[in-house]
């Protein structure tokens, strides 16, 4: 169904929106089960099954989205994007973009914006 069907979710919806409008914020399931108002298992359950990936991958894959296009902006700089997103540390950041774009985050900010053949 992907994210946007969840959305109509009332539930799950609440947690998108919460998402959506607090990338930086450290998330846990504990909180986004929390904002759900349902249990940790039963709120991954759902969520998994509804969006098609766990929560915490669906945040960390929406954060970099983000970064990405932030990084394609003239001027941008790594270090506030990497913050910005949620990132306490520029190298998590720099791993987490490379494994996710197989390119160094300063790479697309210089232009470079080869998807991995990998995905």
């Amino acid at each position: 169904m992907g994210w946007l069907g969840a959305l109509s979710d009332p539930r799950l919806g609440r947690v998108l929106r919460a998402v959506h409008g607090d990338i930086a914020r450290p998330w846990t399931v504990a909180q986004l089960a929390a904002v759900a108002g349902m249990s940790r298992a039963a709120f991954s359950a759902q969520f998994t099954r509804r969006v098609g990936q766990t929560p915490l991958a669906y945040v960390r894959a929406w954060r970099l989205t983000l970064a990405r296009a932030a990084l394609g902006r003239h001027g941008a700089d790594v270090a506030s994007v990497a913050s910005t997103v949620g990132y306490r540390s520029q190298s998590a950041f720099g791993h987490a973009f490379r494994r996710s774009f197989g390119i160094a985050p300063g790479g697309r900010r210089h232009g470079g914006s080869r998807p991995r053949a990998d995905g």
